[in-house]
């Protein structure tokens, strides 16, 4: 039969004892720390994911907030257009309307300038007029007068004179 050697038994004894102490030893200690370490890449994977996804709302809250932003700035360029517009025209209006103010008062001016000169005119007329007829007074006489009046009356035109009537 088979024979039994007492080293082989001690020895599987031995292997018996050694695996239970390797298990009591090291193999619980090295599960602990496997599944610490297990714990820790998974808690790590779930920071980076939420990390990324923080990471992503923050992008599209950029990219909104930068869309916003552009629209905002088409806005406020469009209003300064439009207002720039309104004070072209309100300005174009403000000269039209001065320009016709001094040109008024142009006009005003010479009208009132043509009617000083007018006047002057006449005075100065009237006067050379009075200075004449006393020089044809002194210097005619009687008939000569009576003549010279004649003359003059049938030199003017018959439509003033029938206006003077």
């Amino acid at each position: 039969m088979i024979e039994i050697d007492l080293t082989l038994i001690a020895s599987i004894i031995n292997f018996f004892i050694l695996v239970w102490l390797l298990k009591l030893v090291l193999y619980k200690p090295v599960l602990k720390l496997l599944a610490e370490r297990k714990e820790t890449i998974s808690e790590k994977l779930q920071a980076a994911e939420k990390q990324q996804q923080e990471a992503a709302e923050k992008m599209a809250e950029a990219e909104r907030v930068l869309a916003d932003t552009k629209n905002e700035a088409r806005q406020i360029l469009k209003n300064a257009a439009k207002q720039g517009e309104t004070l072209k025209g309100e300005l174009v209006a403000k000269a039209q309307v001065r320009a016709q103010e001094i040109i008024g008062q142009a006009e005003i001016q010479a009208q009132e300038e043509r009617a000083k000169i007018w006047h002057q005119l006449q005075g100065q007329v009237a006067n050379l007029s009075l200075q004449l007829a006393q020089k044809l007074v002194e210097e005619l006489e009687g008939e000569q007068y009576k003549q010279a009046v004649d003359r003059l009356i049938s030199q003017l035109d018959p439509k003033l004179v029938e206006e003077g009537k």
